[in-house]
């Protein structure tokens, strides 16, 4: 640094020194130099390259349209939403349900009921859909879970499609030629099964179709169904789907689409994909786009019901009792369209219109129009237009026997306060032989007067229906005859019809030395005891030494016709003399549908309670004696028997009070219609039996 610093003190040394001596030589000035010449210009450098330059040089071939086309990036593809779940198909115990996308592809999973119990054992009641709940969602996929009514679940999945990125707008270029339409998904339809092996077809948008099979396991496993069919995979114009099957298993089939046209104008930007949600509300399986909040629930199909065709919906008319008079209870339209309501009928009762809820609110007006699957109840005013004299109270009751022929409609109940009945039809030679309906009305703590006949009506070959007799008590010791006397809770002698009509919690005691038949509700009938019920006690003695005849039954003491759907729930004993004159022989007969069905007799569809405490002849749990036909008759496994001599008969099969209160026992064992009966709640264990329904 010190050098530095010399050397450069001794530069300014010499320069002082040198402008010294310029000072001293300094003479006149002389002439004036001539200015140098300017340098030359330097050469111009290269001009640098556009981008598209840039990208052919990085191996880019095309025109410069092409290249600025090719900045535009591509619109997403729409989403597919769920726009139905549908019952389409029922093979065995197995429902198929469908599941159809708004991109016309579909889905399918099934549902596999409970089978019949073994050796005459109940099956378990089949599967219905109690929700459909979204539970999990994962990228673009939501799971849907599906709860049925015996508490199990299935699982399906909805893939719904990604945002597309939006390109740059690049120039517009030259409109390219239309490239061919690529092959989506129509139907996935079972069409042939041989042995385990189930042959699935294919059928695509442009009408081609392909074919699966799929071995379902050996040894009785059960077949495996198609739970959903998925896109999963898409390389140069060939989409793989994945099949997805109940038991976990997978197959894959290709799918290859027409090749792309050449690139034509931009088109506009796709709509983003809907999702879709379910619900259960109330009797409607339900259905909304989740991310649009003010779209309303819209009704799919019953949660009970089939649903509609594809395309359609559906309108039920629920009538409550009504006769559709020949039209359709449910009919089928396409969204929009306008129908004619029709006009059902209801013996005694106006009919009032149509309604959109059971408590008769929302009325609608022919022509209806259908935006929706709905259903559709029918209004009824009782007594009205009642073709017939309606009976109000015991005073018209007491007019009844001034017209044996007539129709009669009772309005309330009647409460006869012990009071002892004259008998509406006294004989077969004036027999009641009108229409009595009770419109679910009961008539009740009656006795009868005396008589060969003996009820609420003596001798019927009229109709008597939905009524019910109740409390009554009869205390038979004087008959007025000395032929045989018929005792019921409603008919004495049946030859007519007595339908949906209960006798309930009835007491019939006959201590005669006539021949004596005893029944809660009719003591003989020849005609039909159609869809009835019967509670109580009957006890038919011998007060004296004389060879006749004594029959107590539950229903009827003696059937000649038909009973069927009925059951009885009683305690019955008949006690018959011991005549020395035919030796060991006893006239007791006793049972808890009747004591004896002759040889004309049927008795179907029954099932019986209680005890039979004595029949000193022959007794027995549906009847003491057959000559005729029993078929499909239950009992309960406590019915006792207890005779005092002669012979027991069995007729009916032995069931326990826990299967005679399911549903299935009514529905499918005894075939009961629930138009008739209520048995949805049944529990015998507990005293809650099923009733009947009646209008």
């Amino acid at each position: 640094m010190k050098k530095i610093v010399c050397l450069f003190l001794t530069v300014l040394m010499v320069l002082s020194l040198l402008c010294s001596c310029a000072k001293e030589v300094q003479g006149s000035a002389g002439p004036q130099g001539v200015a140098g010449v300017d340098g030359k210009d330097g050469v111009n450098g290269q001009d640098g390259k556009s981008a598209y330059e840039l990208a052919v040089d990085a191996g880019f071939s095309g025109t410069v349209d092409e290249w600025l086309a090719s900045l535009v990036g591509r619109d997403g593809e729409n989403g597919a939403a769920v726009v139905s779940v549908e019952k389409t198909a029922t093979e065995g115990a197995v429902d198929t349900y469908t599941i159809t996308f708004d991109d016309e592809t579909t889905a399918t999973f099934t549902v596999t009921n409970g089978k019949d119990g073994a050796n005459g054992s109940n099956g378990a009641d089949g599967n219905g859909i109690a929700s459909i709940t979204k539970t999990a969602t994962n990228g673009l996929m939501d799971v849907y879970t599906i709860t049925f009514t015996n508490g199990s679940t299935a699982t399906f999945t909805v893939t719904n499609g990604a945002k597309g990125d939006k390109g740059d707008k690049g120039d517009k270029g030259d409109k390219g030629d239309t490239g061919e339409s690529g092959n989506g998904i129509v139907s996935v339809v079972k069409t042939l099964t041989s042995g385990n092996v189930d042959t699935y077809t294919i059928t695509f948008s442009n009408g081609s179709t392909m074919t699966y099979d799929l071995v379902n396991g050996e040894d009785g496993e059960d077949a495996k169904g198609i739970t959903g069919i998925s896109k999963t995979a898409s390389v140069n114009g060939v989409d793989t789907y994945t099949i997805t099957f109940e038991g976990g298993k997978t197959a894959t089939f290709n799918v290859t689409n027409g090749k792309d046209g050449v690139d034509g104008d931009k088109g506009e930007k796709g709509e983003d994909g809907k999702t879709v949600e379910f619900r259960v509300e109330g009797e409607w399986l339900q259905w909304k786009y989740t991310d649009e909040a003010d779209t309303e629930w819209k009704n799919l199909y019953e949660t009970d019901g089939v649903p509609a065709p594809e395309g359609l919906v559906s309108v039920r008319f629920v009538a409550n009792g009504g006769d559709m008079k020949g039209n359709s209870e449910t009919v089928y339209v396409t969204t929009g369209t306008s129908i004619a309501l029709p006009v059902p009928e209801k013996h005694g009762y106006t009919f009032m219109g149509w309604f959109e809820s059971l408590s008769n609110t929302y009325p609608v007006t022919s022509p209806y129009r259908v935006h929706e699957s709905k259903k559709l109840y029918a209004k009824w005013e009782a007594g009205a237009i009642i073709t017939g004299t309606k009976i109000y109270d015991m005073e018209d009751f007491l007019q009844i026997p001034n017209n044996l022929g007539g129709t009669y409609v009772l309005m309330n109940d009647i409460d006869c306060e012990g009071m002892a009945l004259p008998i509406i039809g006294a004989d077969s030679t004036t027999p009641f032989r009108g229409v009595f309906e009770g419109q679910g009305y009961t008539i009740k703590n009656f006795a009868p007067q005396s008589n060969q006949y003996i009820g609420l009506f003596g001798y019927n070959t009229g109709t008597i229906r939905n009524l019910n007799v109740e409390g009554f008590i009869f205390d038979i010791q004087n008959a007025n005859t000395s032929d045989a006397v018929y005792v019921g809770g409603i008919a004495g002698y049946n030859a007519g019809t007595i339908e949906k009509c209960a006798a309930i919690e009835g007491d019939i005691h006959v201590s005669l030395a006539n021949e004596r038949r005893a029944g809660l509700i009719s003591g003989e009938s020849s005609g039909k005891i159609l869809n009835c019920f019967a509670t109580g006690t009957i006890n038919v003695e011998q007060p004296t030494n004389v060879s006749t005849w004594a029959l107590g039954g539950g229903v009827a003491a003696t059937n000649r016709g038909e009973i069927l759907n009925c059951y009885a729930n009683a305690s019955i004993s008949a006690y018959g003399y011991k005549n020395n004159m035919y030796g060991t022989s006893h006239f007791g007969e006793a049972a808890l549908i009747c004591a004896a069905n002759e040889s004309s007799g049927t008795i179907k569809n029954c099932f019986v309670m209680g005890t039979v405490l004595e029949g000193n002849h022959r007794v027995g749990d549906i009847a003491g004696r057959s000559d005729g036909t029993i078929t499909n008759c239950y009992k309960d496994t406590n019915v006792n028997i207890a005779q005092d001599s002669g012979t027991v008969y069995t007729y009916a099969t032995a069931q326990s009070l826990s299967n005679m209160s399911k549903k299935t026992f009514y529905s499918v064992s005894l075939g009961w219609d629930a138009t008739v009966w209520n048995f949805t709640n049944v529990d015998l264990a507990n005293s809650v039996y099923p009733t009947l329904i009646q209008n």
